[in-house]
């Protein structure tokens, strides 16, 4: 069963809205690093300071009395830029978290308000966010996060996506007969594809989970054979 583009484009959005949580239990925040044109950008006060350094040389070859007041002005510019750029790096890493979480609430919202019941599973099949019409279904408050299994049993580790990256569970939930379409979302993928970050050996991924009501339809199919 396909998925319309608008619903795994919002799904993305999700995802990128919960990643930072579930990449920091998996102990990934110390591989993330800053890459392309940003790291550029960054790099080249350290550049210039070089650059300082080797001009400095030259005129010492010139005049010492001349390379020692640059050489000053030099190691006072090292120094402050070292400082700035190790500092300001952790702040700049935050502000684009907090970027790219405002950009998404957008779509967030909007898979919030599906009226499809969606489930946002980790690797384990343990729950990390819900829309409200999961949350109706199941008559579960915000914040349950425990294992998808406990609310369908019939959606254990085994019928989730792991080497395959798509699966389909069909199952019954008071008295109400539903078709999980159970998609692997890959976390490896979106760090490779980022012009910002970095994840070297980072293999983890993510399960959407979307439930089709398909009652009506069984019903109707029943009738008809009828």
């Amino acid at each position: 069963m396909d998925i319309s583009p608008l619903s795994w484009y919002t799904n993305l959005s999700v995802v990128s809205y919960e990643v930072d949580d579930f990449i920091m239990r998996k102990s990934m925040k110390n591989r993330v690093k800053i890459k392309g044109a940003l790291k550029s950008h960054l790099q080249t006060s350290l550049y210039f300071g070089i650059a300082m350094i080797l001009v400095n040389i030259l005129i010492a070859l010139i005049n010492v009395e001349s390379a020692l007041i640059m050489g000053c002005f030099t190691v006072v510019y090292c120094v402050i830029t070292g400082i700035m750029f190790f500092r300001n790096k952790p702040i700049i890493m935050n502000e684009l978290i907090s970027f790219a979480t405002e950009y998404g609430q957008i779509q967030r919202k909007l898979l919030k308000e599906l009226e499809l019941p969606y489930v946002l599973l980790d690797d384990t099949g343990k729950v990390m966010w819900t829309n409200k019409a999961f949350d109706l279904l199941t008559h579960k408050a915000k914040g349950f996060n425990r294992s998808i299994s406990s609310l369908f049993p019939e959606l254990t580790r085994e019928n989730l996506p792991g080497e395959e990256e798509e699966t389909e569970v069909k199952f019954s939930f008071e008295s109400r007969d539903f078709n999980a379409i159970c998609r692997k979302v890959s976390l490896k993928d979106m760090a490779e594809n980022s012009d910002i970050i970095s994840a070297e050996g980072y293999d983890g991924y993510l399960i959407a989970v979307y439930l089709f009501d398909e009652t009506a339809l069984n019903i109707g199919l029943k009738a008809s054979r009828k």
